[in-house]
């Protein structure tokens, strides 16, 4: 992967192929609520780093920030995206979870972290955690940006998930954050 992929789209309308894993997958040295081992603890080396670094300055800070899935196979998302149609309907499966293929996981650039103030929730408890707070403000100045952040529904395509970080490097993200848009109309304007 270089460079220019962290600015690629990965959507219902340009998906990644089946056969799609990221090189250079490393564990992100954070906390996790799954086992040392398990593939969700990884991501692309670059984007492991830039977790890691804010990890610690949250850490510093007194936050308590929390990884619960960073990469996930194409495999690992038809089961959780059939799942969820089994459980909850095509309507909010549709809007919630991405389609095989078209997941930000799969590339090793994105996680979905949580805090124990909202008992490890994805849900919109996270919104009002102090770590959602501070991400919202501060994790563009390590690459990342809020993916799909709130009244943006219309455009992403999906439900707000203030849990669901995306690494696209720090240039793209201080764009993304002081213009208050999303990735869609940054790529749009770029």
């Amino acid at each position: 992967m270089t460079k220019h992929l962290f600015n690629v789209l990965i959507d219902q309308k340009h998906p990644l192929s089946p056969n799609f894993i990221p090189a250079h997958l490393v564990n992100v040295d954070i906390p996790f609520l799954c086992e040392k081992n398990d593939e969700k603890r990884k991501m692309y080396k670059p984007a492991a780093k830039a977790m890691q670094k804010m990890y610690k300055q949250a850490k510093q800070e007194g936050l308590q920030i929390y990884g619960i899935s960073a990469y996930r196979s194409y495999e690992r998302q038809a089961e959780i995206f059939n799942e969820s149609l089994a459980t909850n309907g095509y309507d909010y499966t549709i809007s919630s979870i991405a389609r095989p293929g078209c997941s930000e996981h799969q590339s090793g650039l994105a996680i979905d972290v949580s805090s124990p103030l909202c008992s490890f929730k994805l849900d919109d408890s996270f919104r009002r955690t102090p770590e959602y707070l501070w991400l919202s403000k501060y994790c563009h100045k390590f690459g990342f940006i809020i993916r799909y952040p709130y009244g943006s529904q219309h455009i992403t395509g999906f439900r707000a998930e203030p849990w669901h970080l995306r690494y696209v490097g720090e240039k793209t993200s201080t764009i993304v954050y002081s213009e208050r848009i999303t990735l869609e109309e940054y790529l749009q304007m770029y």
